[in-house]
């Protein structure tokens, strides 16, 4: 494994320059010498691959990091939606909170309401059976009144035909009185 870990680094720039410059400076040496020629050949050409390696490995790296650096532009992408999600739930939270809140205020002062309608309707409904039982007493009595009252009616109008009768009875009994002449009189 590379232990490099980005294509800008220095490190591998120096290494590229070194492979280069030993690659040109036994360049010359190589030419005078035949056995040498091939050695350097040898080493120029492994300078080559090492370079290629290096060039390769870079271009690697750098791909892995344009791969990584759009992963980690996704991620921050995802991370910045979902704080703008959590804070638009923390407010629809904070709302929820604050209506939930308000409810139990009115629902608090809704049952003391209920309560205080609840006393007064068992107070009405104490007052409607007192009523309901007067009424009846006095629907009793009003019957029992009705027929005292038919039955005082039956008496008075008895009464009124007998004073009528005793009337018209005295009446004649004062008119035969007064009729009486001045010999029935003296008769007397």
């Amino acid at each position: 494994m590379n232990t490099l870990t980005s294509p800008r680094d220095p490190a591998i720039h120096t290494a590229f320059a070194r492979a280069l410059g030993c690659a040109l400076l036994f360049a010359p040496a190589l030419v005078h010498a035949n056995p040498q020629l091939e050695a350097a050949q040898r080493g120029l050409a492994k300078a080559q691959q090492l370079l290629k390696q290096v060039a390769a490995e870079k271009a690697a790296i750098e791909a892995e990091k344009a791969k990584v650096d759009a992963e980690l532009a996704g991620m921050k992408k995802k991370l910045a939606s979902s704080e703008a999600d959590l804070a638009g739930k923390v407010s629809e939270l904070g709302q929820a909170s604050a209506e939930a809140g308000a409810l139990a205020g009115k629902l608090k002062s809704t049952e003391t309401r209920l309560e205080r309608t609840e006393a007064h309707l068992a107070d009405v409904v104490a007052k409607y059976k007192q009523l309901a039982v007067e009424h009846r007493d006095l629907g009793s009595a009003k019957q029992a009144t009705d027929a005292d009252l038919a039955f005082t009616r039956q008496e008075l109008d008895t009464c009124d035909g007998k004073n009528l009768a005793l009337f018209e009875h005295n009446l004649a009994l004062l008119g035969k009185y007064e009729d009486k002449g001045i010999l029935d009189a003296i008769a007397k």
